[in-house]
């Protein structure tokens, strides 16, 4: 009979030790899909950093410094861009410009634009090197593959600038845009070989504020200037 219990003692001890291993192994998993793959949690502001910014050597695109003094940054966006520069006064920075229409999509960035921008250049000489920071495509999300087409003749003409495409960010119960739309002509201008700085994904994992659906209240126009800025740094 002590056998027998000796025996019936040692599996019972054996099928605790079972359960405590897959117990082991199921939080150990929790803990690996927490962390992106890593059983050690990563530095949350190196995360942060990167996952807005996507760098690329795919596509003729140079890179410049925020530092160096002959570069010029030209923003170029529609009403959104505008409401940025308002909120921020984009332009108080040096060898920063706005050219930005309210309404306007790619037609506008092709007849209009692209000369505004042509004599900016003209008038600043002592700025040899040009990034366009680029936040068009909420008015005409279908036009995603004129853009993309347009960009390529830009840099294809001249390799010297710097095309650097901002995600279009987020609305909120806007009745002619969805989210969904967005995030399909988001996810074509990340893959399309140029940097990219995604400010969407930010601004939903944060919070947002607009006055009317499309357009947003001064600090969350803040909070998109400081992730620019920030991924301009990174780039």
């Amino acid at each position: 009979m002590k056998k027998v219990k000796k025996y019936g003692d040692f599996i019972l001890a054996l099928i605790v030790l079972i359960f405590a291993v897959a117990a082991a192994i199921v939080v150990i998993k929790m803990v690996i899909n927490k962390n992106d793959g890593s059983l050690f949690p990563k530095n949350k502001s190196n995360t942060e950093a990167t996952s807005i910014t996507k760098k690329t050597t795919k596509k003729k695109t140079s890179s410049f410094s925020k530092e160096d003094d002959s570069v010029g940054t030209i923003f170029i966006g529609d009403s959104r861009t505008v409401g940025l520069n308002k909120a921020v006064d984009i332009e108080a920075e040096d060898r920063q410009f706005v050219v930005a229409k309210v309404g306007m999509g790619y037609n506008w960035f092709v007849k209009s634009a692209l000369p505004e921008i042509k004599k900016i250049k003209a008038e600043n000489t002592a700025l040899t090197k040009w990034r366009y920071v680029i936040n068009l495509g909420v008015n005409d999300l279908s036009d995603i593959n004129k853009y993309l087409d347009e960009y390529d003749e830009l840099t294809n003409e001249d390799s010297s600038i710097q095309l650097v495409l901002v995600s279009v960010n987020p609305v909120k119960d806007y009745p002619t845009i969805t989210n969904s739309s967005i995030k399909k002509f988001n996810s074509k201008l990340m893959d399309a070989g140029y940097d990219y700085i995604d400010t969407y994904s930010a601004l939903v994992k944060k919070g947002y504020e607009t006055v009317d659906g499309l357009h947003y209240k001064d600090a969350t126009y803040d909070d998109i200037y400081d992730l620019i800025e920030s991924g301009l740094s990174d780039l």
